[in-house]
């Protein structure tokens, strides 16, 4: 954070990406706009703007009322069904069309820049795909079948016709008054659509049994399902004739056709795991029945494909991609709108010169942004906003700085297995656009690793791990250490004249003489990340989210006369790769200073140091932010960088767009008219910003709000537990349409146990309810809560399990609790809730007695108990039983495994209920018959649920920071009610 004299300021870049399940791509929570299903109003979006002065200087609503994380901000209702999961969009005549849960929303897209909602409508399923023919909307429903809307009036749809089906419609393609239906589980039907109100089926295909898309050639169909494409021949009337199988190398999950072209999106090797074998293939369909490769590409998992003109519109494992098919012998790939650092691609439809996308994000290995739907320029595919290139010295770095024609950049991370490259990279930056590096000087293994530098004439100074290193610049390309001085642990430095400021995380403030090299002040308690000097002041941005401001009148006497606190939350998604780092949040110019805060840039007046008052909050939630020649640049928490006009008083707006980096900015700085990022991989350099009337691809979009995950919760008749790292909150749901926090208690943090250490990072990954007794599983044991008091639950005992496998889940039948264990199911005798004693187990190998089976290691993430029968859920292997008839001797069951991605379950009586973590459904489970699995009922749910509780008559689904609440008093017929948010937990 330190600022000199165009010398030493800074910048981003790259960096790994994370692997995705084709799941994920599926998923995206976009709450359209909030409000009460059917709504016919007219209504304006809440619409993020690429382009254009937005008034920054107005105090937001949303700055104006209580926040998540501030007192009072404990719930927030999201509004009815819209948030669900959207898997669909639909373009057409000036309208778009989006599938969010069950909701079928029309906006008026005429306008791509301002989007108007005018209608939504309740379907009855969970919409998948969307197609639109003449003054309807056809729509694949899942376990729902067909769903026909009337779209005559746009501010007014209305379901008109509905087909019934036995398995579940995944996607559907037209043919004039046949609707031929990929129906997971059955086949391929043909349902006439003449009336809509009454549509028939006409037609069907049981091969294959399980597809998960379709598309037509003339009157072919193409049905993919696994590695192989099936082709039908659809004759007049609808009567289906299977003509050939096309067999295909890799697992494809979607299908595209070009004039005479086929395309086909490659996932790779595994249905499961995204990899570097996926791509996408080119079929020719001169003869129709038997489609010959005519181009391949392979590169990474791709999940679907759409065609405008010569290009292809890919969703990758990694973002929405874009390729050029002039040449079919040879792709091109022309660059990536939308990188995995952005979005993963759920859906995407394309109308004229604009493409809508459909973007889920997981939470995890995606930074900033919630789930949203973009709506991009795709006039040019060619045309892109700038970039720079990138210039990486071995591996992370954490500050820069520069003077003439040569930028220096210290690296401090080794590669496993190879030699130590901690040091100082010098590089050749004559040409911004495109520098090159010239020296190295490597920092031996006492010295640590380097960190800080400041650059100064023809001397630097090199922080390192221990020391920092006195450096002559004489010939730049090769520095010569001719000195050091002490400046604490790993500091970050600045300098004003003949002195040397430090900062460390540990060591405190330092001001060191540099022609004695003595330290002639040091502030013990002024802690510091980054620092920046200011004329007589010196900011310092400390590790607990405050800015230190300490006035040096006499460099031997600093004192610190002002503290100005903020909040910043971690950066999400890169908690691994940020550990240790700070970004700039700070900047000052004269007596105006700017904080880059989750809730806004704060601006201040610095005129009284000692008393720093805040003028107003920009409404860019943000983590860095420099103010370089009059210009403020604000990386925002929505992955955008944002250069405002610093000299006028509304800080009007010169230029946003999108960043384009898998990493978060940490320092940013100015050479000529080229910006430079840096981040923890290195820096991207070479951003020309001279002309900020810069192409931006992006023209709206619609964010949710940021999620906040719950891990786990339980409930009893009137109240929820919700259990999170920090603690425990309880809801009272008497009432779930307006839940009230009652209650609340901090976890301390765990004691050692005997004979091994319990790992506190381990977040609490289930609870359960025993009477008056909640039991909180954290690592390899689990916490016990008195809970007769809900407003004051207190911690009354503990246990640890067996073995030192994690303990993911637990259910119990009163007498006895079963654990879900890593590789196990435990069996804890509970008849004396505070004395839990283990009396049975029961391996995988047991489980899953064929060690072949690529399932052969369970993960049991869940269990629930449905009389005699324990159920175990796994994110991969599916629902596997255990017979617990004898506690003490578990054995397997003998009812089937149900395939599926479940990360917990729940029962009550003879039922058990479970949610697919892809989102789609709800289902219930008939157990009365211990050795069948009957289906009873099912409805609409969202994704990434990963907890569950039941009481007599409500369901309740955690995840993806909310609770979704579903009635359950009619086992064959259960409704969603209604979801909130989980942000009680962040004021704990």
């Amino acid at each position: 954070m330190f600022r000199m004299s165009r010398g030493t300021r800074n910048t981003l870049a790259h960096s790994s990406l994370t692997r995705r399940l084709p799941g994920v791509l599926f998923l995206a929570l976009i709450c359209v706009c909030p409000g009460m299903v059917g709504s016919t109003s007219a209504e304006r979006l809440p619409v993020k703007k690429a382009k254009g002065t937005p008034a920054l200087e107005r105090q937001s609503r949303d700055n104006q009322r209580p926040r998540t994380g501030r007192p009072g901000a404990e719930l927030e209702l999201l509004g009815r069904w819209g948030e669900g999961p959207a898997q669909a969009v639909a373009v057409a005549g000036g309208y778009a069309y989006l599938g969010t849960g069950s909701i079928l929303s029309v906006l008026d897209v005429s306008d791509p820049r301002e989007p108007l909602l005018l209608g939504r409508t309740e379907t009855g399923g969970l919409v998948l795909q969307i197609l639109i023919q003449g003054s309807h909307a056809y729509l694949a429903a899942g376990s729902q079948g067909l769903r026909i809307i009337d779209i005559s009036n746009p501010a007014a749809p209305r379901l008109e016709g509905v087909w019934t089906t036995r398995g579940s419609v995944i996607k559907l393609v037209l043919s004039g008054n046949i609707a031929y239906l990929a129906e997971s589980g059955q086949g391929v039907r043909a349902i006439n659509v003449s009336n809509p109100e009454v549509p028939f089926e006409v037609g069907f295909s049981p091969n294959p049994q399980h597809p998960v898309d379709i598309e037509r050639y003339e009157n072919y169909l193409y049905v993919v399902s696994g590695k192989q494409i099936t082709i039908l021949r659809a004759d007049p009337g609808g009567r289906l004739v299977e003509t050939g199988v096309q067999a295909l190398e890799d697992y494809v999950f979607d299908l595209g056709v070009s004039g005479t072209q086929l395309i086909s999106a490659d996932w790779g090797e595994s249905p499961v795991y995204s990899s570097a074998e996926g791509g996408f293939h080119v079929w020719s369909l001169s003869d129709p029945t038997h489609p010959s490769q005519v181009a391949a590409l392979n590169f990474y998992s791709c999940r679907s494909v759409k065609i405008r003109g010569q290009y292809a519109f890919l969703s990758m494992a990694e973002g929405l991609w874009i390729y050029d098919l002039s040449d079919l012998a040879q792709p091109r790939f022309v660059w990536s709108p939308l990188p995995l650092s952005d979005v993963a691609v759920a859906d995407l439809a394309i109308s004229d010169q604009v493409a809508f996308v459909a973007g889920a994000y997981d939470g995890q290995s995606i930074p900033f942004q919630t789930s949203a739907l973009h709506i991009l320029d795709v006039s040019n595919p060619e045309l892109r906003p700038p970039q720079g290139t990138g210039c990486s010295c071995f591996h992370q770095t954490y500050d820069f700085a520069w003077q003439g024609n040569y930028l220096y950049l210290p690296s401090y991370k080794n590669y496993a297995g190879g030699p130590r490259n901690n040091g100082l990279c010098v590089y050749d930056i004559s040409n911004p656009a495109s520098p090159v590096r010239v020296g190295f000087l490597p920092t031996d293994s006492e010295s640590g690793q380097a960190k800080s530098v400041v650059v100064d004439g023809g001397l630097a100074v090199l922080s390192t791990g221990h020391s920092s290193k006195i450096l002559s610049l004489t010939y730049p390309p090769n520095p010569l250490e001719i000195g050091s001085v002490y400046t604490g642990s790993y500091a970050m430095l600045a300098l004003a004249g003949d002195y040397l400021y430090s900062a460390s995380r540990t060591d405190g403030f330092r001001v060191i003489d540099i022609p004695s090299r003595s330290v002639v002040a040091h502030l013990p308690d002024v802690d510091g990340d980054r620092i920046e000097v200011a004329g007589d002041r010196v900011y310092v941005q400390t590790p607990t989210n405050e800015i230190a401001i300490v006035r040096i009148t006499d460099p031997k006497s600093p004192v610190r006369v002002g503290l100005v606190p903020y909040e910043a939350g971690p950066l999400h998604g890169f908690e691994l790769s940020m550990s240790g780092k700070a970004p700039d949040r700070f900047a000052a110019d004269g007596n105006r200073g700017y904080i880059a805060t989750d809730t806004g840039l704060v601006v201040l007046d610095l005129t009284d140091p000692a008393n720093p008052v805040t003028i107003k909050t920009l409404d860019l939630p943000s983590y860095c932010v420099a103010i370089l020649e009059g210009r403020l640049y604000v990386a925002t928490l929505a992955g955008r960088l944002h250069i405002l006009d610093a000299a006028s008083p509304d800080y009007r707006e010169f230029a946003s767009y999108r960043l384009h980096w898998a990493q978060p900015l940490l320092k940013m700085d100015l050479i000529d008219s080229y910006l430079y990022l840096l981040g923890p991989d290195g820096i991207s350099a070479g951003i020309d910003v001279s002309d900020l009337d810069v192409f931006d691809f992006e023209l709206s979009r619609y964010p949710l709000p940021e999620p906040y995950e719950t891990t786990e919760l339980a409930v009893d008749g009137r109240n929820v537990y919700l259990s999170k790292g920090a603690g425990l909150a309880v809801l009272d749901v008497s009432n779930p349409a307006e839940p009230s926090l009652v209650g609340k208690l901090k976890y301390p943090e765990p004691a050692p146990r005997l004979g091994r250490a319990f790992d506190p990072r381990a977040l609490p990954s289930a609870s359960l309810l025993l009477g008056q007794y909640l039991y909180v599983v954290k690592g390899d044991g689990f916490r016990i809560f008195d809970v007769s008091n809900s407003a004051s639950p207190v911690e009354a005992g503990s246990f640890d399990a067996y073995g030192d496998a994690l303990i993911h889940q637990f259910a119990t039948d009163g007498h006895y609790a079963y654990l879900a264990e890593k590789w196990t199911l435990e069996v804890v005798d509970v008849s004396d809730p505070l004395h839990p004693i283990s009396v049975g187990q029961i391996s995988d190998s047991l489980i899953v007695p064929d060690p072949t089976s690529p399932h052969a290691d369970i993960n049991a993430t869940g269990v629930s108990l449905v009389g005699k029968i324990a159920c175990l859920s796994d994110p991969f292997y599916g629902l596997s039983f255990v017979d617990v008839s004898d506690p003490a001797h578990p054995v397997p069951s003998v009812l089937p495994r149900l395939e599926g991605q479940f990360h917990a379950t729940a029962s009550r009586s003879n039922y058990l209920y479970v949610i697919d973590y892809r989102g789609g459904e709800l289902r219930v489970f008939d157990l009365s018959d211990p050795t069948q699995l009957r289906l009873a009922g099912s409805c609409p749910a969202p994704a990434k649920v990963t907890g569950m509780a039941v009481s007599e008559t409500r369901l309740y689904a955690s995840g993806d920071g909310k609770v979704h609440v579903f009635d359950v008093r009619n086992s064959a017929s259960p409704r969603w009610i209604t979801s909130y948010a989980t942000a009680a937990l962040r004021t704990l």
